[in-house]
């Protein structure tokens, strides 16, 4: 009796795990994190982090940079873009990207930093599944606005990050969304790489982070957890009674 009790109690608890797992569950998959840490073509060091998100018909992307040392900073330390290859075929990208993806500043010739009001945006294209976003794509702007560390004050950065030529930055980090005609929220992100400097061609590889799991992982593992102590607990039942 008491072992028909404990099946039945397994049991019921691994049911109740599986429909509590699926509560909460959304579509859209996993965060993609990427991360390089090294130096530039021109041996300066950098430090980024960018997290992807693919829902249905869009990737959001948050871009952050790392690098907290202002003396000699130059502009080839920034972040002017990144581009990304997806797992499926994609027609094209449409539309226009975030427009006000952060807080923009302005570095004056003494390195003071005073709040901007630009909304520049920066562009995007596509060749095949390959997707770049970035200031250089958005014709006009002159490299401008790259993604720049969070210091209060730049006195003691290059002349590059000074002469007023890169204004405005965006602070810290930016996230940016992509329109993709016909992207499936299944697809992921098989490769990417970021893209340093003011202008092309400072590109280097991001290296995967371990991702999110995705939603309903914990209530699945749970629900296995349940289901394996009923199992065990009816095969105990038929050794005794074998």
């Amino acid at each position: 009796m008491k072992l028909s009790l404990l099946i039945r109690g397994g049991l019921a608890l691994a049911l109740a795990l599986t429909l509590l797992s699926g509560i909460g569950s959304s579509p859209a998959r996993a965060s993609q994190t990427f991360s390089f840490q090294g130096n530039n073509n021109v041996a300066n060091p950098v430090n980024a982090t960018a997290v992807f998100t693919i829902t249905a018909g869009q990737v959001v992307v948050m871009i952050t940079n790392n690098y907290t040392t202002v003396a000699g900073m130059a502009d080839n330390q920034t972040i002017n873009g990144v581009n990304f290859t997806l797992s499926t075929s994609i027609s094209s990208v449409t539309g226009n990207i975030t427009a006000n993806p952060g807080t923009f500043i302005n570095i004056d010739g003494s390195g003071n930093v005073t709040p901007a009001g630009s909304t520049l945006p920066w562009g995007s294209k596509n060749t095949g599944s390959n997707v770049e976003i970035s200031s250089l794509v958005a014709s006009g702007h002159g490299g401008a606005p790259t993604i720049i560390g969070t210091a209060a004050n730049y006195s003691a950065a290059n002349a590059s990050i000074k002469n007023g030529s890169h204004n405005p930055f965006l602070q810290g980090s930016a996230t940016f969304t992509v329109l993709i005609s016909g992207l499936s929220a299944n697809a992921v992100i098989n490769s990417m790489q970021f893209e340093f400097g003011t202008a092309s061609g400072d590109n280097h590889n991001g290296v995967p982070v371990t991702a999110v799991p995705e939603p309903g992982t914990y209530g699945m593992a749970l629900s296995a957890v349940g289901m394996l102590f009923g199992l065990g607990v009816w095969r105990r039942r038929r050794l005794v009674t074998a």
